[in-house]
């Protein structure tokens, strides 16, 4: 996880509710070229301007998708990789989950 001057956090406006990550990217060994691919798309999306600040169910749209939850990124070296792991997704808006026939083989 960057971060990036003055870009609305997942735990800034929107809901409130202790959400640090809009989202949390759960991929097999096989998908990890495409969560990669995936992780920095997002963190790098502009929401159009029009929609930004529009009030949904989940609270006002955000400028950007930030942060986003890659475990591999977030925690390589991590000896209590499931605990911390399990926090990251319990503190998450949104999961993705990367499924692809390599991953369920």
């Amino acid at each position: 996880m960057r971060q990036v001057g003055g870009e609305t956090s997942a735990g800034e406006g929107g809901d409130g509710g202790g959400a640090r990550y809009s989202a949390f990217i759960s991929y097999s060994h096989q998908d990890e070229r495409w969560a990669t691919w995936l992780h920095r798309a997002l963190e790098h999306y502009t929401v159009p301007r029009r929609l930004v600040g529009i009030e949904t169910r989940a609270g006002p749209v955000p400028r950007r998708i930030y942060p986003v939850f890659l475990d591999r990124e977030e925690f390589a070296t991590d000896p209590s990789l499931s605990a911390r792991v399990e926090e990251a997704l319990s503190r998450s808006r949104n999961l993705i989950v990367i499924c692809s026939p390599e991953a369920a083989a």
